[in-house]
Order: structure tokens, then sequence, then C-alpha cells
């Protein structure tokens, strides 16, 4: 799945769209729905300190439903925008609007498989 590794050996430019390693992808068999590398967004920040954001989308209910997402966001990378705009909440760039997390890295993985994971706490 999607989130096989966020290990980030050089620095993207902030909201940059990047791709998984091929080669831990397929160690994984990380993949979208159309097969394409599951992608992620990264915004490097100043500090240590990280922000993930596990990007949700529901899963799919049969083959045909799959099929459709496969042609969408959710279910390929090729469809993704280049760049992803950090804007909102605790992902912002914008000092008073994050003053917090303004200076992690912020990370956002993109949901693209079609799966979904179900917590239960005991």
């Amino acid at each position: 799945v999607a989130v096989v590794a966020v290990v980030v050996n050089d620095v993207a430019l902030a909201g940059d769209l990047k791709l998984v390693d091929g080669s831990i992808a397929k160690k994984h068999n990380a993949k979208c729905l159309d097969g394409s590398i599951p992608g992620y967004y990264i915004s490097k920040g100043l500090s240590t300190h990280w922000v993930l954001y596990l990007k949700g989308g529901g899963w799919c209910k049969d083959g045909e439903d799959c099929a459709e997402r496969a042609k969408t966001t959710l279910g390929s990378s090729t469809k993704l925008p280049e760049r992803f705009s950090f804007s909102s909440g605790y992902s912002s760039s914008d000092a008073d609007l994050n003053p917090t997390f303004v200076n992690f890295t912020r990370v956002v993985l993109w949901y693209c498989d079609g799966e979904v994971a179900l917590y239960v706490t005991v």
C-alpha cells in the first residue's frame, strides 16, 4: 500500500509530487489501482519534526467501482497534479494560520489503492 516508506533522500520543493521509489514499491507490491507507482507530496520544513497526513478516499465496493476509480486521483498517481497546496489547517504554509506546525516537514500520503483499513481499540 502507499504507506510503504517515506524515505526522502533529496529535498523537494514545497508541495511537489514525488513518487515512491520504484524498487521499494515493487518490493512491497505497492501500486495504485491502475498499476502506477503511489505518490506523495512533501513540503520540507526547517525543524526536525514531521506532520503526516493520510489522504482518505473510501474503498472500492466491486470490480466496476475499482475500474472507474482507476481513472481518477483515487486510483492513479498519473492523475495527480504536479503540486499540492499546503494551504489550510495544520498543513498550511501560512504562519498566521498554522503557528505550531508551519516549520514542520509536511507530507500528504496519497490514497490510490482502493483498500480499506479498519482499526479496533481494545
